[in-house]
């Protein structure tokens, strides 16, 4: 699998100098993401958001995604 930043470099052209991550645990699945994961709505799951920072301090690339919450997966101490 080839890393998000290498993509938007190399077919984009852009430059990513900068980004973070906030994870949100305890979130319920929308009819949308259930569906895509196979589950039914209102199944806790955990939310990721990502913003990429290009050079000159605007956002370059946003993204976000939820995982199914299961019982082997918890929280770092």
């Amino acid at each position: 699998m080839t890393p998000l930043r290498q993509v938007l470099t190399f077919k984009l052209g852009l430059e990513i100098t900068a980004a973070r991550e906030t994870v949100s645990p305890r979130c319920r699945l929308d009819r949308r993401a259930a569906h895509e994961l196979g589950c039914r709505p209102g199944v806790a799951a955990f939310r990721s958001d990502r913003v990429s920072v290009g050079l000159d301090g605007t956002r370059s690339s946003t993204t976000a995604s939820s995982s199914r919450a299961t019982a082997s997966a918890s929280p770092a101490p």
